[in-house]
């Protein structure tokens, strides 16, 4: 049997073991997900839809955040950079 699992399957292990709360373990499908769509499509951009929805599992927390660093939360569209200063 393959030992190597994929990081989806180590996170449905930690989820099913109940390791992390529920929400970060949301949060990290969210980013595999995208992680996925980047290494398979070399012209994927990411969108502020794409961050929000990473964000949503704390939602409160990601909108107070969003707004308190505005000046700190770029997104370009454009480029497909972006940046959150200071998530803790």
């Amino acid at each position: 049997m393959d030992s190597n699992f994929t990081f989806y399957q180590k996170l449905l292990i930690i989820q099913t073991l109940d390791m992390l709360d529920a929400r970060l373990i949301d949060v990290l499908k969210q980013l595999n997900k995208y992680r996925n769509k980047a290494s398979h499509e070399l012209q994927y951009n990411l969108t502020e839809r794409d961050i929000d929805l990473i964000g949503s599992p704390f939602r409160e927390y990601y909108i107070k955040r969003k707004k308190k660093d505005k000046n700190n939360f770029i997104f370009n569209t454009r480029s497909s950079k972006f940046a959150f200063g200071g998530l803790h």
